[in-house]
């Protein structure tokens, strides 16, 4: 369903933004809570250092919550052996998990085997969770921990569970500090960015930076490290450019007076 709404009127700059609500997407059974990113986030920084050094992978634990852990392109594989869930428990569970563990912050988008195209090669369809996580804004051992008591609470302590999570964080920032990064404009603009012209503050990001190449422009600007998970696809475009980039050290868009 395509629904199409007119956005804030900022009087002063007459800048009209037409927003199109397209879908938003859970690949579970039930519709998931929002990710909890931005600036309510809490962030371990020093973690976030480790992912632009692109470090993030490297001394990770052996086991995690019961879990063994492995190491994979992207993020950790983490498995446990134990009885394999029929397709009903394993959808029940998944609700559950919807409800109970994602609303805890750090997951983004995820998936179970027994909904979806995935699979593991160590586990049945119903212990087979593919996952994206902010492990700076929350743990892995917390995130397995939660997991394995959200499951013994609901008749399934013993189950075979296999996840496989994918860290947004080890992407890094899209650039250097060296590279000298340009702001990103906002995917309606159609100007580029001026270097010689001012920055007009419209306080709308989140994230800490250093410079222009910490900040990453979606539907949001914000920090290279809370990017990531799904979001709803709305479209909108604005009468007066507008730019993501790095004002007192902070991700905000702007636009160019």
């Amino acid at each position: 369903m395509v629904r199409a709404a007119m956005a804030g009127v900022r009087m002063r700059r007459r800048s009209i933004a037409l927003a199109v609500a397209l879908a938003g997407c859970w690949t579970g059974s039930e519709p998931a809570p929002a990710p909890r990113k931005g600036p309510e986030a809490t962030v371990d920084m020093t973690c976030v250092i480790r992912g632009e050094q692109r470090t993030l992978l490297i001394g990770l634990p052996d086991r995690a919550a019961g879990f063994t852990v492995t190491k994979t392109e992207r993020g950790v594989h983490l498995h446990r052996p134990g009885r394999e869930l029929g397709d009903v428990e394993a959808r029940a569970l998944w609700q559950v998990l919807g409800r109970e563990w994602f609303v805890r912050g750090g997951l983004g988008d995820g998936s179970i085997g027994v909904d979806s195209v995935y699979r593991c090669d160590d586990v049945g369809r119903g212990g087979c969770f593919k996952l994206e996580a902010w492990i700076c804004q929350r743990p892995l051992e917390d995130i397995a921990a939660t997991f394995a008591d959200i499951a013994a609470a609901h008749g399934a302590g013993d189950m075979a569970a296999s996840l496989d999570i994918n860290y947004f964080e080890t992407s890094g920032p899209r650039c250097q500090p060296s590279e000298h990064c340009s702001p990103e404009p906002h995917y309606s603009s159609r100007v580029p960015y001026d270097p010689l012209r001012g920055r007009f503050d419209l306080r709308e990001g989140a994230g800490s930076c250093r410079d222009d190449g910490d900040c990453n422009s979606s539907q949001s600007c914000q920090a290279w490290y809370l990017s990531g998970g799904a979001e709803l696809a709305y479209y909108r475009q604005y009468s007066i450019p507008r730019y993501c980039g790095c004002i007192a050290h902070r991700c905000t868009w702007f636009e160019q007076p």
